[in-house]
């Protein structure tokens, strides 16, 4: 009786823990990661202020523009998300982490539009300046987001389906954001050119600074210098321009920029520099190859919850003292439906099927039979031990078949047993299972071989339909099945993508060469 509510408990356990984890700890865990995306936006924010600026000043900074400019990211996730809600694509918990890259992509694009911008010439109006920074980086802009793109849009073919909804939010988050930099962006960098050229204040552009000195702002951010009257001032601007031609380069260019021209560069093309740097990385790269090859499959669920769940420790007290659903022995068990119970041959067949498991190397008793259970009980039960059981044992009076089962489970010994099996409206068993144990599984390796070498047992079995393993933890070792060729296939697949972009790119830039080139 105390095994019957052990099993009847723990079944419950192992029945509630799926719904659990994936409602209430799921969002748990997106609530928990919440404010991590927000400083994660709020740190890109600030180094975009940084980068973007050419000083403190308020005609120099980019304060606004880069807020604008992590909004934009911020829109398109949401876009994204949006869409592929519209679109029935699950959200799961791998989602969580894309905001993470969809920042460092769109931060990327918007530094690349922005420093092209500033390079070229500023005598030019800002409509000439945007359009030759588009046409001199737009197609590298394009070339990465569409590989991006591609390349997410191929892994959403994954047959692993949370993978395949992770890649499907990310393919068309990075589209999006494409659409959105050289849409908006670009929009709010000739809106900030302005702004700056007419000597408004960074953050305050309804306000202007009639005290800024305007020599002072530099040749690469002015197209125009506006006077008090509003009206461009040419002369202003010759001196302007004038002066700015007569400053260092490395006032024009910036501090980072010379130091890679002038200290950088010349260093790293020392023929002895050379020599150490192609020596580290052939050194680098053993060490990376080694360590391909000591990569071993693993998976442990506790890492799915929070630090401070109370899950999270009654898992360590289920490891502590081998009762962990993932540890080296968890339970498994057999399904079967559809079938004649009545029959002595089907259950001659089942008990076959157990008996094989059991001898497999990873199967294990104790065995949670009912069958076996049913059968034994039978044997001591006077009014069917004598004409209802056959000469194997087995319960041979299809008539009388659902009359002894249905005493079997009313004797409190055995109740138990209900949770294993269900039963139609005409009062006949529909599906039923049998308990078994994997052993010594400790590596996923091993979790695997073990419940494949128990599915091709199934399958080995003349019962029809056959039965099928299953077990909450095969959730996961399932993905270990495929998940080399997985990986293989997207590799495959994107270095294809990635190869066919780089022939497009290349093919078009040395047209457009030779076309420059034709007189």
């Amino acid at each position: 009786r105390i095994r019957g509510i052990m099993d009847t408990i723990y079944s419950r356990i192992l029945h509630a823990l799926p719904h659990f984890a994936s409602n209430h700890f799921l969002k748990r865990v997106v609530s928990l990661d919440m404010p991590l995306i927000s400083l994660t936006y709020m740190l890109m924010g600030v180094l975009c202020m940084v980068m973007l600026g050419n000083g403190c000043g308020p005609g120099q900074s980019k304060i606004f523009l880069s807020l604008l400019g992590i909004y934009t990211v911020m829109l398109s996730t949401a876009a994204a998300y949006g869409l592929c809600m519209f679109m029935q694509v699950p959200y799961t918990q791998l989602q969580t982490i894309l905001p993470f890259i969809l920042v460092g992509i769109g931060v990327d694009d918007m530094f690349i539009i922005t420093q092209t911008f500033r390079d070229m010439d500023v005598t030019l109006p800002i409509e000439e300046r945007v359009a030759q920074a588009m046409k001199r980086c737009g197609m590298s802009v394009m070339y990465t987001s569409v590989t991006d793109t591609v390349a997410f849009a191929l892994g959403s073919a994954s047959s692993i389906p949370a993978v395949s909804y992770f890649c499907s939010y990310a393919a068309t988050s990075c589209f999006i954001d494409f659409l959105l930099q050289v849409t908006m962006f670009v929009s709010f960098l000739a809106l900030d050119a302005r702004r700056q050229n007419a000597n408004r204040y960074d953050c305050c552009c309804c306000f202007v600074n009639k005290s800024l000195n305007h020599q002072a702002i530099g040749i690469k951010e002015m197209t125009a210098v506006v006077a008090v009257s509003g009206q461009p001032s040419s002369e202003l601007l010759d001196a302007s321009i004038a002066e700015a031609d007569t400053r260092a380069p490395s006032q024009r260019e910036g501090k980072l920029r010379t130091f890679l021209r002038d200290t950088y560069t010349p260093f790293l093309l020392k023929p002895v520099v050379k020599a150490l740097v192609c020596a580290l990385f052939l050194v680098l790269a053993g060490v990376n190859i080694y360590g391909v090859t000591q990569v071993q499959e693993e998976f442990k669920v506790i890492d799915l919850t929070p630090d401070e769940s109370y899950l999270r420790d009654f898992m360590d007290v289920e490891a502590k003292y081998g009762m962990d659903a993932f540890g080296e022995y968890f339970e498994t068990r057999l399904y079967f439906k559809s079938l004649d119970y009545t029959s002595a041959s089907v259950q001659s067949k089942i008990a076959g099927l157990q008996d094989n498991a059991e001898s497999l190397k990873r199967t294990t008793t104790p065995v949670v039979s009912w069958l076996d259970d049913f059968l034994a009980w039978a044997a001591h039960d006077s009014r069917f031990n004598t004409t209802c059981l056959n000469e194997d044992g087995f319960f041979s009076d299809s008539n009388q078949f659902y009359d002894a089962l249905g005493y079997f489970l009313a004797d409190v010994s055995y109740s138990h047993h209900y949770q294993n099996l269900r039963f139609n409206d005409d009062g006949e068993i529909s599906t039923s299972r049998i308990g078994l144990w994997h052993k010594k599984v400790g590596t996923t390796e091993e979790k695997v071989a073990a419940m494949l070498e128990l599915r091709e047992e199934c399958e080995r079995t003349n019962l029809s339909p056959k039965p099928f393993p299953y077990t909450f933890a095969y959730v996961f070792i399932e993905q270990f099945v495929i998940i080399y060729w997985e990986l293989v296939l997207n590799l495959v697949l994107s270095l294809a993508a990635v190869s066919v972009g780089d022939e497009m790119i290349f093919a078009f830039t040395v047209h457009r060469f030779r076309c420059g080139r034709q007189p």
